[in-house]
């Protein structure tokens, strides 16, 4: 496909491919590191609290983070509905102040992981992650964010 395409403009269309590999791998990285820093503040709250199954509830807490709806409260909130209904209503209490630290210490931390692994200003992942939710949920933001990534990369290579 390179042969059709003028050597310097060749050059051009590699780099963007490079630099399009580069930023997708960033941004699987950054959003892997969000999703492990949810899954060690679930496991240490669950550990302190002594929950049973602390492990596997951590680890469908950080697979369900990636959920925007749901999220960790889809494992919270009925964690401490069954604590409250046993009678434990401190251990309740305290799974659900954590769940709102957690989930506003993810809000606070995923734009500055983002943009700062993508090079992107946090206002601007702010705004696609917004936008694109707005639109068409998941698949909007991660399309949004896409966008956002591309132009960073078009006028880095000097396209735009």
């Amino acid at each position: 496909m390179l042969d059709f395409i003028p050597s310097d403009k060749s050059n051009k269309l590699s780099y963007i491919f490079q630099e399009t590999k580069k930023m997708l791998g960033n941004y699987l990285l950054s959003y892997t590191l969000i999703i492990f820093i949810t899954f060690v503040e679930t496991i240490i709250v669950f550990s302190i609290l002594r929950v049973k199954y602390a492990f596997l509830l951590s680890l469908i807490c950080a697979i369900a983070d990636i959920l925007p709806i749901l999220g960790i409260g889809a494992i919270y909130i009925p964690l401490a509905l069954v604590y409250f209904f046993s009678g434990k209503v401190v251990t309740a209490i305290v799974i659900g102040v954590a769940w709102a630290l957690v989930t506003v210490f993810r809000q606070i931390l995923e734009p500055k992981i983002v943009s700062s692994s993508l090079g992107l200003h946090p206002v601007a992942v702010l705004a696609a992650i917004f936008i694109g939710l707005k639109a068409s949920g998941v698949a909007g933001m991660f399309f949004c964010i896409f966008l956002v990534v591309f132009y960073n990369i078009m006028k880095k290579v000097d396209v735009l």
